[in-house]
């Protein structure tokens, strides 16, 4: 399956209810297609204040540098903690803020699924309203920091196999595309508070 890069909740942190983004077309992976800065790394969210300082900046934009190649550690960004990162009145809301923005300075790679971005939209159309959900949407759509990867059918049937298997468990079938989508790009860390992910075995962000 070819890499495209990152599609970014950017701005999240930063607006009043929180700002989240999403890439362009593709068989399976899609992004905006970035500038010569954002190959490099995404600006991120801007403080509630305003602009990133300074110093916030140079954090996000940091390039590697020299040194040992080693494995990039990935975090699969689940529903829960995009409304909670928009919704102010989520009780999460300041959680959220904060693991974003550490996730953010250290460069974690992170994606998402189609189906986790329809979710959200639903979520927020019932919980803030259809021009705050249009404006998650459009935001998301046009950022860089978080990979949207696609749900094809292997990935679908994978899920399905899942909750057949789990009768014990009361797992959405959105929650069990993004395990089984987790386990094919080899992600074991969720960015949720959705404790259906620890039912799961996977480790989560932040722990409860």
């Amino acid at each position: 399956l070819p890499r495209r890069g990152p599609v970014p909740l950017a701005e999240a942190a930063g607006r009043p209810q929180g700002e989240h983004r999403l890439g362009g077309a593709g068989s399976h992976r899609t992004r905006a297609e970035p500038s010569p800065r954002s190959r490099q790394g995404s600006p991120g969210p801007v403080p509630a204040g305003g602009a990133p300082s300074e110093g916030e900046a140079a954090v996000l934009r940091r390039d590697p540098g020299p040194g040992p190649l080693r494995r990039v550690r990935k975090v699969f960004v689940d529903t829960s903690a995009f409304v909670a990162l928009r919704n102010r009145s989520e009780r999460e809301h300041a959680a959220a803020r904060r693991v974003f923005r550490e996730l953010l300075s250290e460069r974690v790679s992170l994606l998402t699924s189609n189906f986790v971005f329809s979710e959200t939209y639903t979520a927020l159309l019932v919980r803030v309203g259809r021009d705050e959900a249009i404006r998650w949407g459009r935001a998301f759509r046009a950022g860089e920091a978080v990979e949207l990867v696609r749900v094809d059918e292997e990935v679908e049937e994978e899920a399905w196999s899942i909750l057949e298997s789990h009768a014990d468990k009361a797992w959405s079938y959105v929650d069990a595309t993004s395990f089984a989508l987790m386990r094919r790009e080899g992600v074991d860390e969720a960015f949720t508070f959705d404790r259906d992910f620890l039912q799961r075995g996977l480790l989560v962000i932040p722990p409860p």
